[in-house]
């Protein structure tokens, strides 16, 4: 009799995990065992809505902007609006596998209502491919062309075209602040057009400095390899080239993102635990909306260009092999991107514990920038402090945005002085 009450009693917590709490947070892990609630708990709607929805429940307006790239991508541009007239622009630049979402929906640790506070103008761009960027003039996401583009794509169309947006609406040098993915855009697109890029451009902050991928931790180097070689056939053969969202399918929709918040810890530190994991950063009141929303498609390609980055040691363009390398690059090697052409201040800021954004290649990189562009190198104090940390711990004001937010306001303030500083 007393397993069958048992039984009954577990069933039913499953099932109230599952659909009675799915957007369900407490504030601290305990209270997720209480059956009945705690006062901590409050139902989370951000883990099911869309970004103009998330920002509007904050008290914030959006604007959206529909931007077309050179070759014919449709992009989704958010902007928050700031609530006094000539303020800075600061184009936040997701990771990858990530949307704009990542950067508001941790209510007011979210990086966008930080930058929002201090009285900048903020725009947050959506690289082609992922959930608000998915149209195309001609290509559809089932062709397998429309997924035939690299980190450099994005580096060379998405980013000056949002550049260009801004300009044409904020008369100001745009700070770009770009998680991992982000920053390495910026990074190359300072290479390539270094002169386009000093008119744009104010600086770049980079959160988790991710260049070549050389000296990353075992699990990180498994999950570069394992991508492009072991599962390669199979995304090009039943996804036209998608790495898709990770949470889209059935079972992983089950487990992780309905599946009660002890499933949602366990799936945050399975993807944890190849770029550093810190379960004691996990944050009991975001975590399930984190699950729900910060996992977006990619393309294989912009994988594939890490992998090759770490296979070479090189941080350089997408290799197309030999033949086709000639072609396009004329010679049998990609080009190096030239970190000394960089001219724009650059602020990076690092985590002890990233596995995949590693201090060791970090410093490499910020190394071979000119001098008087190298404008800081922060190293978080907190020793456990991961990749996904910089998007979701929940000490995140203290480890990283307070210290972020003082050396963008000493470098940028917010209110400008002039009506045109791009000619400076």
């Amino acid at each position: 009799m007393q397993v069958k009450k048992f039984k009954i009693t577990l069933l039913l917590f499953l099932y109230s995990e599952y659909y009675a709490s799915a957007v369900k947070v407490c504030s601290t892990w305990q209270d997720y065992w209480n059956f009945y609630g705690a006062n901590s708990c409050r139902q989370n709607l951000d883990a099911e809505d869309e970004f103009v929805t998330i920002v509007g429940r904050w008290g914030r307006k959006v604007e959206t902007y529909e931007i077309n790239t050179y070759d014919g991508y449709i992009l989704t541009l958010f902007r928050i609006i700031a609530n006094q007239p000539n303020t800075a622009p600061v184009l936040l630049l997701p990771g990858m596998f990530m949307n704009a979402i990542a950067f508001v929906d941790r209510g007011t640790k979210s990086l966008a209502y930080q930058f929002v506070d201090k009285g900048y103008d903020v725009w947050l761009l959506n690289w082609r491919g992922n959930k608000y960027s998915r149209q195309h003039i001609d290509l559809k996401t089932y062709q397998s062309q429309y997924w035939k583009f690299s980190i450099n794509e994005l580096a060379i169309y998405d980013l000056p075209q949002a550049l260009k947006t801004i300009k044409e609406n904020n008369n100001q040098k745009v700070l770009a602040v770009g998680f991992q993915m982000g920053n390495t855009a910026a990074l190359i697109y300072n290479t390539l057009y270094p002169d386009e890029a000093q008119k744009y451009l104010s600086g770049i902050v980079s959160l988790s400095p991710t260049g070549a991928p050389i000296n990353v931790g075992l699990l990180s180097k498994l999950m570069l390899y394992s991508i492009p070689v072991m599962m390669k056939p199979l995304l090009q053969y039943f996804y036209h080239g998608e790495v898709p969202a990770i949470y889209t399918n059935f079972r992983a929709t089950v487990f992780c993102r309905n599946g009660g918040v002890w499933f949602a810890r366990f799936c945050d530190a399975f993807f944890m635990y190849s770029s550093g994991l810190d379960l004691k950063q996990q944050d009991p009141e975001t975590l399930r909306v984190i699950i729900a929303q910060n996992k977006d498609s990619n393309s294989l390609m912009t994988f594939e260009q890490y992998y090759q980055m770490s296979m070479s040691r090189r941080f350089q363009q997408y290799d197309y092999g030999d033949g086709k390398n000639e072609v396009i690059y004329g010679s049998r090697t990609p080009p190096e991107y030239d970190l000394k052409k960089i001219n724009v201040p650059q602020l990076f800021f690092v985590g002890r514990n990233d596995k995949s954004g590693t201090l060791q290649d970090a410093t490499v990189m910020y190394q071979k920038i000119p001098a008087e562009f190298q404008n800081e190198f922060h190293v978080i104090e907190y020793e456990s402090f991961g990749q996904a940390d910089f998007v979701q711990a929940k000490d995140i004001n203290d480890f990283l945005h307070t210290h972020l937010m003082s050396s963008v306001m000493k470098l940028i303030p917010p209110q400008s002085t002039s009506q045109d500083e791009s000619q400076s």
